[in-house]
């Protein structure tokens, strides 16, 4: 899959998503938003084909982490994250860095139907777990759940452990509870 063809920067923020959105600060950002859509490491992305390229010392990465997303951003001021409010304030949040590398921005649907895909096929997940990673939004609690049903509705989480990485300032004890219910 090929990148996605943005405009360059105008007056309209509103540039629907459609398809892999690799990190570039010299377009406009597309309005992505979680549930539908979901950011992971390049690592990852190399790892499910939906990007090119090699990985240093090994051919893939054993965890799929999937990050909720939204055009404005984490509402957190967390010091160690790349996400903060006070970081690369220049660049559209879909831009920033989370961790040292780009996360290319990724359809959930796409991302669920390629690893369901491998495990049907026989030949296995590359992938030992996936993690989904909470940031403070309105929405992320919700989302979470949507992003985990998508998953379980599709992949048994005995064949592959889901881990959250939550957010505690938004959840209550019911809501872990749910998500382990999942």
């Amino acid at each position: 899959a090929g990148g996605l063809q943005v405009p360059l920067e105008s007056e309209d923020a509103a540039v629907a998503p459609q398809g892999v959105y690799l990190p570039n600060n010299n377009v406009l950002t597309p309005q992505m938003r979680s549930p539908e859509y979901v950011q992971m490491s390049n690592a990852a992305a190399i790892t499910l084909g939906i990007m090119a390229g090699k990985m240093h010392r090994c051919g893939c990465t054993r965890c799929l982490n999937l990050l909720l997303t939204y055009p404005e951003g984490c509402r957190a001021n967390c010091a160690y994250c790349g996400l903060a409010r006070h970081r690369e304030a220049d660049r559209d949040y879909a831009d920033r860095n989370f961790i040292r590398v780009d996360w290319p921005a990724v359809p959930m649907a796409v991302v669920v139907d390629k690893v369901a895909g491998d495990i049907q096929s026989g030949q296995g997940s590359p992938f030992h777990r996936m993690c989904i990673s909470m940031i403070t939004h309105p929405r992320s609690d919700a989302d979470t759940v949507a992003v985990l049903e998508a998953w379980t509705a599709k992949i048994d989480p005995a064949a592959i452990p889901v881990s959250i990485l939550s957010n505690p300032t938004t959840m209550e004890r019911a809501d872990v509870q749910g998500l382990k219910d999942l």
